[in-house]
């Protein structure tokens, strides 16, 4: 009977140390999968403020220009840009100021550069161009839209509404 019971004994430790063995295999496996998922997860880079989306540094070439009618009646305007206009890369500094260069087509006589300034409003949905307030219209890394909208006291004028596109150059 003390050799059946040794035979027991022997194989229930067995059976634990492969248990033990299992268990730990199981737990190292599953902090291994869990620390891949924590460094592999996603970077939470931080959201670009309007001010950081604004002055990239590789600039703005305006891609649409319309004016919109007090009568509803829509004049796409960009056509009817210069060649030398339409390729221009504006250039907002975060000094507040607007710098306008020549694209790949010139101008003749070369357009004399701009001493324009911009600014925010306080909640950023509004953007100052020299004198006029532009509602922000859309702005991300790709896309600069603004909108002013122009309101006429005198009977002759017609109200409008100008819609100005950009895309940042890559």
């Amino acid at each position: 009977m003390i050799g059946s019971q040794v035979i027991t004994i022997n194989f229930a430790t067995q059976i634990n140390k492969q248990s033990m063995k299992f268990s730990k295999i199981l737990f190292l496996g599953l902090l291994s999968l869990g620390a891949l998922f924590i460094g592999c997860s996603k970077s939470s880079d931080p959201v670009p403020t309007k001010e950081q989306l604004l002055t990239t540094a590789k600039g703005w070439i305006r891609s649409d220009y319309t004016v919109t009618e007090s009568d509803g009646n829509v004049r796409e305007q960009f056509s009817d840009l210069k060649s030398c206009e339409k390729d221009d890369v504006w250039f907002f500094t975060s000094d507040g100021k607007i710098k306008a260069t020549e694209g790949a087509t010139s101008c003749s006589p070369p357009r004399a550069e701009a001493n324009i300034t911009w600014s925010f409003n306080a909640d950023k949905t509004k953007l100052t161009v020299g004198s006029e307030i532009w509602d922000l219209t859309d702005l991300s890394s790709i896309t600069l839209k603004i909108t002013l909208a122009n309101a006429s006291t005198d009977p002759q004028t017609k109200a409008n509404v100008t819609v100005l596109t950009f895309t940042a150059l890559k």
